[in-house]
């Protein structure tokens, strides 16, 4: 009884975890396009004219936001390696 329990929680927390990172990579994707469409709209427009390093950031911010999304996908066969070892 303790023994299927246990798969039961193990399925369960896999099937979370999985849930999870889904939401959190569509969200990425979804703030890293928003932030390069914002900063091209509002240099065609003009309207970062005044404050150029605005762009910049955002920019930057959407760098930060890709390396991390790949970084997580480098990762992911040494995530399930440590997840089997458990």
């Amino acid at each position: 009884m303790a023994r299927l329990a246990r798969q039961t929680v193990a399925a369960l927390a896999a099937l979370t975890t999985a849930s999870i990172e889904s939401t959190l990579r569509f969200r990425s994707i979804l703030l890293r396009t928003c932030s390069l469409v914002s900063v091209a709209y509002s240099t065609a427009t003009g309207r970062l004219a005044e404050a150029p390093y605005v762009g910049a950031k955002l920019l930057l911010f959407a760098l930060i936001l890709l390396l991390g999304l790949l970084a997580r996908r480098a990762l992911g066969p040494f995530r399930d390696g440590v997840a089997q070892l458990q």
